[in-house]
């Protein structure tokens, strides 16, 4: 079983001064389910040496935390953002594949420069998505799939070798997108709160971290 390195939520105790880390545990149910074991990545320990140490077959970039730049006030916002642009960086250094999950797909896009927006009617929400069948996530998921929602702010367009792979009809904001040359793949919705997991997904991300998606495709 590979490992895949995960990157955390950022928040204050509301008890007393102190700063945690946090993921919600349904993240290694279903990484566990997909094939792999979830090594969660700590603020104050360099990235270079979970990579050294454990070998990664890939990156996940979670959710949780706006980006510094929708809060620049929030020094936790700040922290994460410089961590996972290293942890980025790192792994387009050693060619390890990227998924991204809400701010995780935020995070990239904004590494990339694609232009983020506010938007509203995606807390809490469930809508459905069209999945382009010409990419590959549609490869693996349906043309209609119905997805969670958890987000403020959305990807309005992307550039250089990225395609779109999913969008919401209804605002025609972007819900994923992929790589044609790096190995990334981001969605907006949440995959690990689904119940039960959807196994298309599981596919998805297994064929993405280790199987024909690369060697198809990237």
């Amino acid at each position: 079983m590979r490992n895949i390195l995960v990157t955390q939520h950022l928040f204050e105790n509301s008890s007393y001064p102190e700063t945690r880390e946090g993921l919600d545990i349904n993240w290694s149910k279903f990484l566990f389910s997909c094939g792999f074991f979830p090594i969660p990545i700590s603020i104050k320990l360099s990235p270079d040496l979970y990579f050294d140490k454990f070998k990664p077959a890939g990156i996940l970039l979670t959710g949780g935390n706006d980006l510094s730049r929708f809060s620049p006030d929030n020094s936790l916002s700040k922290m994460r953002d410089q961590l996972e642009i290293k942890i980025i960086r790192l792994a387009l250094t050693h060619k390890l594949p990227i998924l991204g999950v809400c701010r995780g797909m935020q995070i990239l896009a904004n590494y990339f420069e694609f232009p983020i927006e506010a938007l509203s009617g995606h807390v809490g929400k469930e809508h459905s998505i069209s999945v382009d069948e010409k990419t590959k996530l549609g490869q693996f998921l349906a043309p209609d799939l119905k997805v969670n929602s958890y987000h403020n702010y959305c990807i309005k367009a992307v550039k250089g070798p990225f395609k779109v792979s999913a969008k919401c009809p209804k605002d025609k904001s972007i819900e994923a997108f992929e790589s044609e040359t790096y190995k990334i793949c981001a969605l907006m919705w949440h995959p690990e709160r689904e119940k039960p997991f959807n196994e298309a997904v599981i596919n998805l991300i297994r064929e993405f971290f280790l199987g024909s998606w690369l060697a198809n495709g990237f």
